[in-house]
């Protein structure tokens, strides 16, 4: 997404301001990245789950279980652009 508005003037030789904004990532959510999907049985007679991340309680019991996410994509990002010519 972006803005941009140029103004001319004409004194001596036409000079320009031109002013410029960019949004990126301006409309969209947060953008999870890492997310681990891996699940881990405790063995093959007994499918109980080895590496779940919460426990019944909801608590958090394991950084880098199932369904736990260890970072995300970089935040909204606005750039300015102001250019002069002569």
């Amino acid at each position: 997404m972006g803005v941009q508005n140029p103004t001319t003037s004409s004194q001596r030789g036409g000079r320009q301001l031109e002013l410029r904004i960019d949004a990126f990532n301006a409309l969209s959510r947060t953008r999870f990245l890492a997310v681990n999907s891996t699940l881990i049985l405790r063995s093959c007679a007994d499918p109980t789950p080895t590496n779940l991340g919460y426990d019944a309680s909801g608590n958090l019991v394991n950084r880098s279980g199932l369904g736990t996410v260890s970072s995300a994509r970089p935040a909204r990002e606005v750039q300015l652009l102001a250019r002069f010519q002569f």
